[in-house]
């Protein structure tokens, strides 16, 4: 979530993992055939050219189609970055992003101790504002960890923590979540939430005092609370992130919503949900819950797997013409 001062990035919702295609080629040793010099080949032109031309035309049917149509999505645990539309996000099939029913765990990384000892009440708070709505939002537990560290793959491990953001586009960012999810059914299967430590951040309200990073003066004229320090409120925007943590995008139109992309320093608004960010949260509960894996343990991710991908079809059409051209062969030696 970015400050009041700049826009949001944008970046690909979903990154490839890039797989290199596998060629498989067949050697076909013709036979051995002595032909008697007064025995003329028997060739049958007309069936033979309609039969070359139909596996011809496959072949660049298929061939077209595969180049013309858009890349297949990465069906395994794409990466989803929260920089989106102000409703409910979806997968490129359609499925609504959410967790299922089971429990689902979040650690709260030592590295939170830097704000000082309300930081993980604080961080409780702002999942707390989501919890307490008539949404049916899985079961969450809080526990402690540490060495947690910000990443493109998933570990199995939902955490929130303290550390520099340095995802090209996002440095700048107030915090990040990051969202594995399954393409086929769009079940969260881990997310993770970073707080910027290179921002200024405080638990307000709770006698700690602001970790000063090394944020850039980026023109901010805000009214500071008392006592505030010129900090960005802990609280509010892990309420922010919560958001995007259970499944939702941003809002782009109402300053005064939790989702609302941008905050200032010293705010507190976004610790309280408005109607519009309760109703969009229970509305997405409402879809049926994802399909768990038998052996998911809740909130990570040991239950995904990476769905088969199918034979390019490049390689269907490369083999009909290899299969056309020795058909031809044949026939004009054996027949």
């Amino acid at each position: 979530m970015p400050p009041t001062d700049r826009r949001p990035s944008t970046l690909a919702p979903s990154p490839t993992h890039s797989i290199a295609p596998i060629l498989s080629i067949f050697t076909l040793r013709p036979k051995s055939v002595t032909l008697k010099p007064s025995v003329r080949p028997v060739v049958r032109p007309r069936r033979t050219v309609f039969f070359v031309a139909l596996l011809a035309l496959s072949a660049l049917g298929l061939l077209g189609w595969q180049l013309a149509k858009p890349p297949e999505p990465d069906r395994g645990l794409p990466v989803v970055f929260v920089n989106g539309a102000p409703k409910e996000k979806t997968t490129d099939r359609g499925k609504p992003e959410r967790w299922a029913n089971a429990p689902v765990s979040v650690k709260l990384d030592a590295s939170l101790q830097k704000l000082g000892p309300g930081a993980s009440s604080a961080v409780q708070a702002g999942f707390g504002a989501w919890l307490e709505t008539d949404a049916s939002l899985p079961p969450v537990t809080f526990d402690t960890t540490s060495g947690a560290k910000p990443g493109l793959e998933p570990d199995g491990v939902n955490a929130v923590l303290f550390a520099p953001i340095e995802l090209a586009g996002h440095k700048k960012d107030l915090a990040l979540t990051v969202s594995f999810v399954d393409a086929e059914t769009g079940r969260i299967l881990e997310s993770d939430i970073v707080i910027n430590s290179k921002k200024p951040f405080a638990v307000l309200g709770g006698g700690a005092s602001p970790h000063h990073g090394d944020d850039d003066d980026d023109g901010f004229d805000a009214h500071e609370a008392p006592g505030c320090d010129g900090a960005y409120d802990l609280q509010s925007v892990v309420a922010h992130e919560a958001g995007h943590f259970f499944g939702l995008g941003e809002d782009h139109e109402d300053p005064a919503t939790t989702m609302f992309y941008k905050t200032g320093k010293c705010e507190l608004r976004k610790r309280d949900l408005e109607p519009p960010d309760r109703t969009v949260m229970v509305s997405l509960y409402r879809h049926p819950a994802p399909e768990s894996a038998a052996t998911d343990t809740g909130g990570g991710c040991g239950g995904a797997s990476v769905a088969r991908r199918d034979a390019p079809l490049w390689q269907v059409a490369l083999m009909l013409a290899l299969t056309a051209a020795a058909w031809v062969r044949r026939r004009r030696v054996t027949s």
